[in-house]
């Protein structure tokens, strides 16, 4: 037979060849590599370019090996070699349209993969990636580089990667694990009696993991959740869809506009606001993952209300925050994860929790179920308070529609009303009059609750739908001290109610005004306390008022 023909199956097999040395190259530049006898090349056939390709394959390796020799390095560390993770031929397409379409050129099929060991067949998900691999060698590396990292995750909540292989139009496909149930959203829907709060846990400790291992995953959303037959998340795509975003195949998608790379409606508003100093980081995914619980809790996508994406993006250029839903009415976990996404939502990424914080509050609420106080005295919550300046899970949160105010029994109050009985409470609020950042104010319980901040020269009433939290006076772990000017003593530790527009922070205070203690806000840079009362912002700049303390 010639060297010019060849049957079909030595053509495809040539075509399959031509991508191997770009792919190689790549993989060889990774440390912790094996020795070359463990790399399987398949014999050439008698197309031309399949000989071509596998002298090409061998001199890359060889000539990477001398690099390390040259360098010094032991001669055990051979070019890397993930044959392991190389699928080809044992993946069977089961031949069905596309179950789901990515945002960033990617499709999803099912598929069957023989396995080994065991000879049977297991049903896979096959990510097939809709770029060329050749003649982008930066992406290639980085690629190589992803699997490798992905490859060697082991976490119950991370979705592990079974392996690639190279299609004949050089189209990578990434295998993994079928997830039968899905993604969170549409577990969580059919499956209402699901334990919302440990879902919620176990998606955290999975991202937790990665930032413990130096991942960032840059796309956190629902979509990107699965669901194992089992119930438990699986947490995919990290560093794929950003390797997706930065590859020069990449078409440009609704989601992805010059520099930004993300889903945009769970992007942190860094990337809109200040997009030249914006990076992926841990704390942009900390954005992301309490949008992705808001997502979960309020059964929609942030900023559902607007229609195009260009809309979110401005919105998060000014700081707008997404608005809880006027319908709800919450149970208290609802309410207390609503008041955890805002604090995840500081605009001074630094000023947000890490996840492992987040964590240590989601545990330490689910221990809360006996009296207030004595949860609260536990050891654990005072190693809380030393992480958590806020005290976010000792937050009773209602709205001023709330009717059952249950929860407010026995709550201590720092303050009352001028006629001496009404109990006036600590609050933290954010509303839409104060641009969505939050303050310190009061609630006052009357024949209904009213919950009032001080801000731009008015006492600013809080909205019935909008929520709050309410910050019981716990004396044991909590007091009241003298200052004036914004000063904080020294050796003291404020409470933080919230931030302003320039993320300062902004302590709990009780003022004095024509002899009546009211709650409000102080702060260093504010040099002054205030309070609201009587419908406007009452500053006190040169008299003493009290600043609220943690007892370390």
């Amino acid at each position: 037979m010639s060297s010019h023909t060849s049957s079909p199956n030595a053509q495809k097999r040539a075509q399959q060849l031509v991508a191997l040395p770009s792919l190689s190259r790549a993989l060889s530049s990774l440390p912790q590599a094996q020795s070359l006898d463990h790399v399987s090349l398949h014999q050439p056939t008698l197309a031309s370019r399949a000989q071509e390709s596998e002298a090409k394959l061998r001199k890359a390796l060889s000539v990477t090996s001398q690099n390390y020799a040259n360098g010094g390095k032991p001669a055990a560390l051979t070019p890397v070699n993930i044959s392991h993770l190389d699928l080809e031929g044992k993946i069977v397409d089961a031949g069905l349209p596309p179950v789901g379409y990515g945002c960033y050129s990617d499709d999803i099929y099912v598929g069957y993969y023989t396995v080994a060991s065991t000879a049977n067949m297991m049903k896979v998900a096959i990510k097939r990636l809709r770029l060329h691999v050749l003649g982008d060698a930066r992406f290639l590396k980085t690629l190589a580089k992803e699997l490798r990292i992905w490859s060697d995750l082991d976490h119950p909540y991370v979705l592990p990667l079974l392996g690639f292989f190279i299609e004949d139009n050089n189209y990578p496909s990434l295998v993994s694990a079928w997830m039968e149930n899905g993604t969170v959203q549409q577990y969580l829907q059919l499956h209402p009696e699901c334990d919302f709060q440990q879902m919620v846990i176990s998606i955290a400790e999975g991202i937790d993991y990665l930032h413990g291992k130096e991942i960032i995953h840059s796309d956190i959303k629902p979509e990107n959740i699965l669901i194992s037959s089992l119930g438990h998340p699986r947490i995919c795509d990290f560093g794929i869809s950003r390797l997706l975003a930065e590859s020069k195949s990449y078409n440009l998608s609704s989601t992805e506009t010059g520099n930004l790379k993300g889903t945009v409606r769970y992007m942190a508003a860094e990337f809109f606001s200040a997009p030249n100093r914006a990076r992926q980081c841990k704390e942009s995914d900390v954005w992301a993952f309490s949008m992705t619980v808001f997502a979960l809790m309020t059964k929609v996508p942030p900023y559902h209300d607007m229609h195009m994406d260009v809309q979110v993006m401005f919105a998060l250029a000014r700081g707008q925050l997404p608005s809880r839903p006027d319908n709800s009415e919450w149970p208290k976990l609802y309410k207390y994860l609503w008041q955890l996404c805002f604090e995840c939502w500081r605009i001074e990424p630094l000023k947000r929790p890490s996840m492992t914080e987040i964590i240590s509050s989601l545990h330490l609420f689910s221990t809360i179920s006996g009296p207030l106080r004595d949860a609260v005295s536990s050891v654990t919550a005072k190693e809380l308070l030393k992480t958590d300046p806020t005290g976010s899970f000792l937050r009773i949160y209602m709205t001023n529609s709330s009717h059952d105010t249950t929860d407010l029994t026995d709550v201590p109050v720092p303050c009352t009303g001028p006629d001496g009985h009404t109990p006036v409470y600590f609050a933290s609020a954010a509303s839409v009059q104060t641009h969505m950042t939050q303050h310190p104010g009061k609630v006052t319980l009357g024949p209904k609750l009213l919950c009032s901040v001080p801000y731009a020269f008015k006492e600013i009433v809080i909205g019935e739908s909008e929520p709050y939290s309410i910050l019981p006076f716990m004396e044991d772990l909590m007091e009241l001290v003298r200052t004036r000017g914004g000063l904080t003593p020294p050796g003291r530790r404020p409470v933080v109610g919230g931030a302003d527009n320039s993320s300062e922070e902004l302590y709990h205070a009780v003022g004095y005004v024509n002899g009546i203690r009211v709650p409000g806000k102080a702060a260093a840079h504010l040099a002054s306390a205030s309070v609201p009362l009587d419908g406007g912002e009452h500053r006190i700049w040169h008299d003493d008022y009290e600043l609220l303390c943690w007892k370390d």
